[in-house]
């Protein structure tokens, strides 16, 4: 979507707006991302750049990202700051047709001298970058440093020149006439075959065009003139304009996970759109919808690394207790071995052997041959093994409650790991308060002013759908949702689910509980489940009052008696029906209702 030509058509538009404007305030809302404020004679604008590899952009931001703990300014953003802030925008431009915005910014230093800046903001994708330049083209900062070690073509580091991406070996489409396209063409008839070939020839061969704009632009040929050189030249030339002058309202697509924008109208495309009267007001509502999800999956994934590091750090662990436990298990044996060096004494020599032949009293015909010290005295070794044995029996108790404890935290952290790919921010938020109360990872930074709770005033509420037959089904989202649900918001008689021996969420069905209730709630346990891709899930079920939680478990962990089981396989096919019924009605009571 972002394109040479977008971005040209994306850099006129910030210029109109921003030029003559003063940098009053920088802020770096997160590593990846700056903030300038950026005042002008008619309003005050919010300019993000992000070099995000899921969402690189440029915009100007209704509701700017904000940091989520405050803290005092990084290094780099006190270099950025010291550079721009308080500078005039004296331009905004894009180079040559690349997906590459420039940002141009005069200010005074220190020493009271104009000096020029250049931002650049650079929206290619997984490669993407902020960049920040003197006027002889030296870095002076970047959002991610590119060493030798990572790009052998070009380093991006503070003090070193700056280096384009590689050049393209393609024709800049602005103000080439028609007639050269039609020649250029006929010269590669191949390129006409269809639409698909055109698209790749546009995108192959035209400097500025991407995948999208060239599937428009082939499309248009193909219903107005024909695929022929004339038809094609004549949309190319038209698409080009169109883009840069704004001859038509940019499109958005929302298409779900795949939304589709460009600053012309989509007619290759089907399905719902919006139309806007520039690229600024579309980019504003699309990142301003999409923004709040990437920030979940970011955090979500920096989460799920904190988690999977403690996680392996658990298994080595669990693996040396499971090893002390297996040593103990040779405890009674040096108590037997002291037990008959006392009995045997006559037959064990003072000293100078390292083992002594005594006979088993369980088996008289077979010999036992018990290690010895040969510097100690048969007394002696007999303490030596007793000592071993009272060593090797408290390790035994010690490991048994560590064991214990590093087993129970192993599958509270492979719970939370399972919650954290359906989490949405309410639920990320309970989620990460609920692990750092359990010390588990660090708290977040204080913010500034006065303290506040998050989610302050109200508790995140589990998950409801609906059953094919009316009845509510409640899905708690993380440990301590789960308890939450289980023994404050269910009542004694519903009917409580959770997968078989596997990490899941807790499943409360209100109410009586049908037949196909009971499949479709079962489904639904498998599904928040580590099951989730299994065949033939087993799920128990019983009524809540058969659940109880043992004193100091970890959240989510119950016991439960009196169930039942039931095997399930949670296809995608039989599951998203029941994901989408959602309940029109209230949420229920956090708490049941007196002589429920």
């Amino acid at each position: 979507m972002f394109d040479g030509l977008f971005v040209a058509r994306l850099a006129a538009e910030l210029d109109r707006r921003l030029s003559g404007g003063q940098i009053q305030k920088i802020q770096q809302p997160d590593d990846d991302t700056l903030v300038f404020f950026v005042r002008t004679p008619g309003a005050t604008y919010a300019l993000v750049a992000s070099r995000q590899p899921e969402a690189p952009r440029l915009y100007l931001a209704h509701k700017p990202p904000r940091r989520s703990a405050e803290g005092p300014p990084s290094p780099r953003l006190q270099r950025i700051r010291k550079h721009l802030q308080n500078g005039r925008i004296a331009a905004v431009t894009a180079l040559d047709l690349d997906r590459i915005a420039a940002v141009e910014v005069e200010a005074t230093d220190e020493l009271g001298d104009r000096r020029r800046f250049r931002l650049l903001v650079e929206l290619t994708g997984r490669n993407a970058n902020v960049i920040l330049i003197d006027a002889d083209g030296r870095i002076l900062e970047t959002l991610h440093p590119v060493t030798a070690d990572m790009s052998r073509y070009r380093q991006i580091l503070p003090g070193l020149l700056y280096v384009p991406p590689p050049p393209q070996d393609k024709i800049d489409p602005r103000g080439v006439p028609e007639e050269e396209w039609i020649a250029r063409l006929r010269a590669e008839p191949e390129a006409l075959r269809d639409e698909t070939a055109l698209a790749e020839w546009l995108t192959r061969r035209v400097r500025g065009f991407g995948p999208l704009l060239a599937r428009e632009s082939a499309h248009r040929a193909a219903r107005s003139g024909g695929l022929t050189p004339a038809g094609a030249a004549r949309a190319l030339v038209r698409t080009v304009d169109i883009v840069l002058a704004g001859g038509e309202r940019p499109e958005l697509l929302p298409g779900g996970d795949r939304p589709a924008f460009h600053a012309l109208a989509l007619t290759h495309r089907s399905g719902p759109r919006e139309a806007f009267d520039d690229v600024l007001a579309l980019l504003q509502v699309h990142y301003e919808r999409i923004i709040p999800g990437l920030t979940v999956r970011r955090e979500a994934r920096a989460l799920r690394q904190a988690l999977e590091a403690r996680l392996g750090r658990l298994e080595k662990k669990i693996a040396r207790h499971r090893a002390t436990l297996a040593e103990a298990d040779a405890a009674e044996r040096h108590r037997r071995f002291g037990e008959l060096i006392l009995a045997y004494q006559y037959a064990v020599p003072m000293t100078g052997v390292s083992e002594a032949a005594v006979p088993d009293p369980d088996d008289p015909d077979r010999t036992l041959r018990i290690p010895l010290d040969p510097a100690l005295s048969p007394a002696e070794n007999a303490e030596r093994h007793f000592r071993r044995y009272q060593k090797l029996k408290a390790a035994r108790a010690a490991a048994e409650k560590e064991l214990e404890r590093a087993e129970a935290e192993r599958r509270y952290l492979e719970e939370a790991l399972l919650y954290l790919d359906d989490a949405d921010a309410e639920a990320l938020a309970d989620l990460k308060a609920e692990l750092a109360a359990a010390g588990l990872i660090a708290p977040p930074a204080p913010a500034k002013g006065p303290a506040k709770k998050p989610n302050a005033g109200r508790e995140s509420r589990p998950e409801r759908f609906l059953s094919s037959e009316g009845a509510l089904i409640l899905v708690g989202k993380s440990g301590g949702q789960n308890d939450r649900l289980t023994f404050q918001i269910a009542r004694p008689d519903d009917l409580w689910l959770h997968a078989k021996n596997l990490p899941g969420a807790h499943v409360v069905v209100r109410g009586p509980a049908g037949e196909a209730t009971l499949e479709e709630a079962a489904l639904i346990a498998a599904y928040f489940s580590k099951g989730r891709h299994s065949s033939r899930v087993p799920v128990d079920y019983t009524p809540v009052k058969n659940v109880h939680k043992p004193k100091g478990a970890p959240p989510g962990f119950v016991l439960y008696r009196g169930e039942k089981t039931l095997f399930v396989t949670p296809s995608l096919e039989r599951v998203l029906p029941i994901l989408a019924r959602r309940p029109d009605e209230r949420p229920p009571a956090e708490t049941a209702p007196d002589g429920a």
